[in-house]
Order: C-alpha cells, then structure tokens, then sequence
C-alpha cells in the first residue's frame, strides 16, 4: 500500500498525487467510485449490502479494466470492497482519500484503521477544518475531521476519470455521503442510488420516486433536497438492493461502456 500525505487544496501542485493518477489511469480504462456505509442497518439487510461489492471484481473478469476509489477506512461498504479484492486476487486497485488526522500514524492508538486492502492511499491534512467549521456553523472536538478530505478527494477522482467512464455507488451514508453527492452531480457523473439500504441513498430516492418524507430520515430527506437531484434526476438511478451483486456488476458495466 502507498500512503500519500496532502494539504487541502494543495493536490493539483503534488507530485505525488500526479503520480497516483498516471498509474490508476495506465492500469484502467474506466472508474467506480463508492459513497456511505452500512450503519444502523437490520443485519439482514447490511449483509446483502455488504455483499453487494462482490460486483466489483466481477467487473473484472468480465474484461472491465476498473480502478475504485473510496473513503479508505475500514468500515462498512469501504471495508467490503477491500475484501472483495483480495477473494478476487487484487484483480483491481482500490484508492481510498481520508483525513490525515484520522488515520495517521497508520495503526496508532486511537487513529480509524485503513482497510488493508487498498493499494493507494491519499490521507488529506487540513489544520484550518475546525475554524471553517466553526463558523459555517459549528464544530466539537468529537466531529473530528471527517470531511475534510471531500474537496481533495474529488479533485483526485475528477482527474482520474477525465475523459473515461465513470460511476458512483451510493449506499446508505449520511450527511457528508450527500457532499460527496453534490460533487458528483457538479462532476456530471452518473450515480447509482441503492434502495433498501437506508440513511441517506433512501432518502435520495424518496425525492427521485416523488413520494416525498415518508420513510426516509427526515433530516437527511431535507438535506439530500440540495443535491441536485432534482435539476439532475437523469444522472440518478435507483438499484434495488435485493437485486444483488451480479445485477450490480451488469449495471455497472453497461454504465462503464464496456
């Protein structure tokens, strides 16, 4: 695994992450990226979203020259796909983009483990996140710096999928899941939305079906109205969770152009 650490705003002038995109893009011809998580889910149902990943290296052996990129964390969906790739023989690489302050020094006390996984890893410093949190509206020790990677994260999956195809999976999630949707509406990627699997991808779909609060968090339903979903429906589709990972897989290639 290389792990890169970045300021914010500072990836487009980084070696580095120069670098990290030449490689992934010499070693794929098109992207996957995920959103969420499997939180407060019936375990029923956050095992069929878990296995849901399986999708990702049957792309794979199905030709697709695919590189993934995710939170890095070793968690929920973030955590199912890592294992995915090694049952699979690393059959692609995965990226993942966190905050510095949460997953650095790797394995220290009291630090979010990174999924093992990953064969590159982007952690993103940003010392001003508090402040400018603070006063968009308020911070707490407790929030740590989860969201602070988003911007950088982006611009990494942006210069990556330039020019190639390139899908986000939306699963579960909350509200930095709806941020990470903002920036692929502003990115005009297409987004696949899994029903069934609560939190903030149910409550995407509330608003793409029109059927308005009605199960879905209230918080997020409000949230989620400042996403584009509505001026950019069609860049959403909605993937039932029941349908299972070889449905997923013949989604996503379909999507990818392959």
């Amino acid at each position: 695994m290389t792990v890169i650490e970045v300021r914010a705003g500072e990836a487009s002038r980084s070696d580095a992450i120069a670098r990290v995109v030449d490689e992934l893009r010499a070693a794929a011809d098109s992207f996957a990226f995920l959103a969420g998580g499997a939180s407060k889910m019936p375990p029923e149902a956050k095992g069929h979203l878990l296995a849901l990943l399986e999708a990702l290296p049957r792309l794979a052996t199905r030709g697709v020259r695919v590189a993934v990129g995710d939170g890095a964390t070793k968690a929920g969906i973030i955590e199912a796909a890592g294992a995915a790739r090694a049952r699979s023989g690393a059959v692609f690489p995965l990226l993942g983009v966190a905050p510095a302050r949460e997953i650095l020094p790797v394995g220290a006390p009291g630090r979010t483990p990174i999924e093992p996984n990953h064969t590159h890893v982007v952690a993103v410093e940003d010392p001003t996140w508090p402040e400018r949190r603070r006063a968009a509206g308020g911070w707490k020790p407790t929030d740590g710096y989860w969201g602070s990677e988003i911007e950088t994260m982006y611009e990494v999956f942006g210069r990556l999928s330039e020019g190639r195809p390139s899908v986000t999976v939306v699963a579960n999630g909350g509200t930095l899941t709806l941020d990470e949707v903002r920036h692929n509406v502003a990115q005009r990627r297409r987004i696949v939305v899994v029903e069934g699997s609560g939190r903030a991808a149910d409550a995407i779909v509330a608003h793409l079906r029109g059927r308005g609060a009605a199960g879905a968090d209230a918080e997020l339903y409000a949230a989620a109205s400042s996403c584009g979903v509505a001026t950019h429906a069609a860049l959403f589709e909605v993937f039932p969770l029941v349908n299972g990972p070889e449905a997923l897989a013949s989604l996503l290639q379909s999507r990818l152009g392959s």
